[in-house]
């Protein structure tokens, strides 16, 4: 009797595990490419059990199958609007950061903000681009991975609406850090340029060639909350720092345009935090 009950267990589980896998693509490729193609879907999903991650469906797994065995495709043939939302719970700030450098990475550079929205702990962030495109779930999923970050679920509202919920409790930016020692070359800089100083208690930045900079230097936490600003209103050729004993991460830029440093600096990391 009790190997009888345990079976059935078993069997419930195993039927209730297929059903959201099920349900998972039927919400990903429509109800009518998923009739048509239940038989496919029924093979190159075998074992299920595979397609799932600590209990949870492994969304960017199912998404590269799909797409594998043409189930599904993200190329709209032409360039069209498309929107991106993103979901966390964490801190707004560093979130939008993270995402603004993944979405650089994987070649998303000109986007708007469409909207931005704290709900209790959870934070969403829309944009809209054009492309011929939508997003590559093992790309995006790939530069997520580096910053500490998992996609966990992943939604489609329509061929240009997608959103991604996104796991951040591991989170960090994709940035190695300094350490007592520390000596960088950075040339060529045409973008804010960001450190990673968790381990390191002075810094000391040389601007190299024609530069004109004009320092601007902020620090923040592991949340990107804003700890110290370093500004001068003067073309200066050497800034030495101690960092905020919280700082994780800094920034440096100039005051008016990166194009007064376009010649790069030479960084130098001392002492241990």
């Amino acid at each position: 009797m009790v190997k009888r009950l345990l079976l059935a267990a078993l069997l419930l589980v195993n039927v209730s595990a297929d059903e959201l896998l099920y349900g998972k693509i039927q919400d990903l490729i429509g109800e009518k490419a998923f009739r048509e193609h239940m038989g496919l879907i029924k093979i190159v999903f075998s074992p299920t059990g595979s397609y799932y991650n600590a209990e949870r469906l492994d969304v960017v797994r199912i998404m590269e199958t799909l797409r594998e065995n043409n189930l599904i495709t993200l190329d709209f043939g032409r360039p069209r609007q498309m929107e991106m939302t993103f979901s966390t719970v964490g801190s707004p700030l560093f979130f939008v950061k993270l995402m603004e450098e993944t979405l650089r990475s994987i070649g998303y550079i000109r986007y708007n903000t469409v909207e931005s929205r704290r709900d209790g702990e959870k934070f969403s962030w829309k944009i809209s681009l054009s492309s011929e495109h939508a997003a590559d779930p093992s790309m995006l999923g790939g530069e997520l991975l580096k910053r500490g970050c998992r996609i966990t679920d992943i939604t489609r509202d329509s061929v240009e609406r997608w959103a991604y919920e996104v796991n951040m409790l591991e989170a960090h930016l994709n940035l190695e850090p300094m350490v007592n020692g520390s000596q960088l070359r950075v040339n060529r800089l045409l973008d804010v340029y960001w450190l990673n100083v968790a381990n390191v208690q002075h810094i000391t930045f040389n601007s190299l060639g024609a530069n004109n900079w004009y320092p601007y230097i902020a620090f923040f936490d592991a949340d990107m909350n804003l700890l110290q600003v370093y500004k001068r209103d003067r073309k200066s050729w050497q800034v030495m720092l101690r960092a905020p004993k919280e700082a994780v991460y800094a920034k440096v830029a100039d005051l008016y345009s990166m194009k007064n440093i376009k010649d790069g600096f030479h960084i130098l990391g001392r002492g241990r935090k």
